[in-house]
């Protein structure tokens, strides 16, 4: 395939992230290691780049994650029998050498995407908490998160950069549903054989017990008062923590994590097996590719459902690697913030869908 813009514009992200994930591993394992020796003041500057290096990594890995999809578009035209992005995923299926290994690249690629900024986003918080809290006590939590998150950008771009090394030119296409054999399989096959008629009830159930779990969120109580009421005492007048507020229990977060697993796992599967063949209006075609490509709002209701699930994430990465006793004063109302926001990416997402299904 022929080195197109969106080809440079990858590579191009590829060396700043490498550069930046290269320069995160090593001024992580260097605090984690050097830590006992340095000054506090050491420490502080240290942590101040760390904080610029995931908020930079956070930024290019969101960037690679959109280019990379229309980097994937770009190559439609340039593949033989590929109508859409899930053509061009299957190429060098069960062909031989490196290529036959380009399926499973790009399949490992597509799911550390949403991964990195979900590791990204959960850094930035554990930094968020630690200058709020002003002590120390959280900055080995931060700077490890920082290792893990270069680790896994090195990762990434390893394997992304070996998917658009790799020839691709000339390599047929014999599976996949927009080929014109798939999609002439795939209308032989009867309706009554694809029951999916559970989905529907099941996909708006899950977002409704969501906001319910999220709206009721506030209300659980897990942590001891007089802990709060003592670290609460030590702050300045009209810091707006209240006294008296707790952090969610560890039963109630475990309780929400779950609930969103299973609600992305039921809108994942509503999303290609009812919401694509509607949208399209094309029965047998269940190509989440092509709903996007199409159907440019559904784009942003996919992005509302995955920054509720990733929202309740750092909400427990908050209440679980973020505790301590210097945030307890604010540990409460900041996780009550990451379930409003989740709330409303949860009702925006299962609202458009509902309108867009509704007038098709």
């Amino acid at each position: 395939m022929s080195a197109n813009g969106y080809a440079v514009i990858g590579g191009f992200l590829e060396l700043l992230r490498f550069g930046a994930a290269s320069v995160a591993v090593v001024l992580g394992a260097r605090t984690l290691c050097f830590s006992s020796r340095a000054s506090r003041s050491r420490l502080e500057n240290s942590s101040y780049l760390s904080a610029l290096l995931a908020y930079l990594l956070l930024g290019l890995a969101l960037a690679s994650w959109i280019v990379l999809y229309l980097l994937l578009d770009s190559f439609v035209p340039e593949s033989p029998g590929a109508m859409c992005i899930y053509g061009v995923t299957r190429i060098g299926d069960g062909s031989p050498g490196l290529t036959g290994w380009l399926p499973s690249l790009i399949a490992g690629v597509q799911i550390m995407k949403p991964v990195l900024v979900f590791v990204a986003g959960a850094v930035v918080v554990l930094y968020w908490l630690y200058r709020r809290a002003g002590t120390p006590t959280l900055l080995p939590r931060f700077v490890a998160g920082l290792l893990a998150l270069g680790v896994l950008s090195l990762g990434d771009v390893a394997a992304e950069t070996t998917y658009l090394l790799v020839p691709k030119r000339d390599v047929p296409l014999t599976t996949g549903c927009c080929s014109p054999a798939a999609a002439d399989l795939r209308s032989a096959i009867p309706a009554e054989n694809d029951d999916t008629r559970w989905l529907p009830p099941a996909y708006f159930a899950c977002h409704l017990l969501m906001v319910g779990l999220l709206w009721c969120g506030g209300r659980w109580e897990g942590y001891p008062r007089t802990a709060v009421v003592v670290r609460a005492s030590r702050l300045p007048r009209g810091s707006g923590s209240d006294p008296h507020d707790a952090p969610p229990s560890a039963t109630w977060l475990l309780t929400a994590l779950a609930a969103s697993v299973a609600t992305l796992y039921v809108s994942a599967r509503f999303l290609v097996d009812v919401a694509a063949p509607a949208l399209l209006h094309l029965p047998y075609h269940h190509c989440l590719y092509d709903m996007v490509g199409t159907v440019k709002e559904s784009a942003v209701a996919i992005g509302l459902l995955l920054w509720g699930t990733f929202c309740v994430g750092w909400a427990c990465v908050a209440a679980w690697c973020g505790r301590s006793p210097d945030t307890l004063p604010f540990l409460a109302s900041d996780i009550r913030q990451f379930w409003n926001w989740a709330l409303l990416g949860y009702l925006g997402s299962a609202a458009m869908f509902a309108v867009d299904l509704w007038l098709a």
